[in-house]
């Protein structure tokens, strides 16, 4: 990933992934097959994580990880997105993540929340930057999509069904303060866009008891 970094004077040369689970390994694609200066179009295909990917340290100038939130590694990466320039990809796993159950990707607690909120912060990064505007169909959907899939997933690991109820509630309070008119948004597309689009409690539903089939 180095070498790949330094020839083709890449701001970012990001892997694959190995999931690791006790029974089995599961390979996960780090978003896009092929290297990009499209960063605006491909921002919501990345795999959002900071630790499968190598970074040119100009890029850091101005960027810090916050202190004290779940989930930082979306927050960090969406405020550094603007600054990129260039990705390269080299598609294979050179990442094993380790997939542990008391972690927090597997873990219940009212932090869980920062999957929302930490949009706040992103949000006002772009408005001060005068892009928001330029960014705003990717932040649109960036929004919806971890309010209604990553956040309801997350909340259906409890086992506190009023408290599942009441985190969809905050998801779609949120999403209609925020976007009102996010099911016009142009990344809605495909059986994902579907969901997304139509979400509701009756779609939290299903996944509620999907997620606790699964666990049990």
């Amino acid at each position: 990933m180095y070498e790949r970094a330094k020839s083709g004077n890449f701001d970012i040369v990001m892997c694959d992934t190995n999931a690791v689970y006790p029974d089995m390994t599961v390979h996960i694609s780090c978003g896009i097959n092929t290297d990009t200066t499209d960063i605006k179009s491909n921002m919501n295909n990345l795999y959002a994580v900071i630790w499968n990917k190598i970074y040119k340290k100009e890029i850091f100038d101005k960027i810090k990880f916050r202190e004290g939130i779940w989930f930082e590694d979306v927050e960090f990466l969406y405020r550094l997105y603007p600054n990129i320039k260039s990705i390269g990809v080299i598609k294979q796993p050179f990442c094993n993540y380790l997939q542990r159950e008391g972690s927090i990707t597997y873990t219940y607690n009212k932090k869980i929340y920062d999957i929302i909120n930490n949009f706040e912060t992103v949000f006002e990064y772009y408005k001060e930057n005068g892009i928001f505007e330029r960014y705003y169909d990717e932040l649109e959907y960036a929004y919806v999509r971890y309010s209604f899939a990553t956040f309801i997933k997350r909340m259906a690991k409890t086992k506190d069904k009023k408290a599942f109820n009441q985190g969809v509630e905050y998801a779609i309070t949120k999403v209609a303060e925020m976007f009102p008119n996010y099911k016009k948004n142009k990344y809605l597309t495909g059986l994902k866009g579907t969901y997304l689009r139509n979400f509701n409690k009756a779609f939290a539903e299903v996944v509620y008891w999907r997620e606790k089939r699964r666990m049990n």
